[in-house]
């Protein structure tokens, strides 16, 4: 198994699994967002795991082609600059309105969840 196979697959399910369980219960996603906003521990701690869990995909497999393989640069990218700005700038979920991040957090997770079945399918196939 090459690097690209096991990072679409990885960073495919683990997508696939949060968006389900985001979709499935709206409620967690409430108290996820209700909490990053009012403890900054929290808040600290996702971030950090976030690059932590991000920062190898983009260290082993940043490929920008014009191809399949880049969604999973795509992703790791992401999950990375989210875990940055939540460290760094946490008043930028502080400051939005609450129903903007709960809608904003359902699109990109959404769009992310859909480029991740992609990643799945063609992976699988490979």
């Amino acid at each position: 198994m090459n690097t690209t196979i096991f990072f679409a697959q990885y960073w495919g399910w683990v997508t696939v699994i949060v968006a389900f369980m985001f979709f499935a219960r709206p409620s967690v996603l409430h108290e996820v967002k209700t909490i990053m906003v009012k403890n900054r521990g929290f808040q600290l701690m996702y971030g950090i795991v976030s690059i932590l869990v991000s920062l190898p995909t983009v260290i082993l497999h940043n490929v920008w082609v014009l191809s399949w393989p880049v969604i999973i640069t795509l992703i790791a990218w992401l999950a990375l600059i989210k875990g940055v700005i939540c460290v760094m700038w946490p008043e930028v979920s502080q400051n939005a309105k609450y129903e903007f991040r709960i809608k904003s957090t359902r699109i990109a997770l959404g769009i992310v969840c859909i480029l991740a079945i992609v990643a799945l399918v063609i992976s699988y196939r490979l």
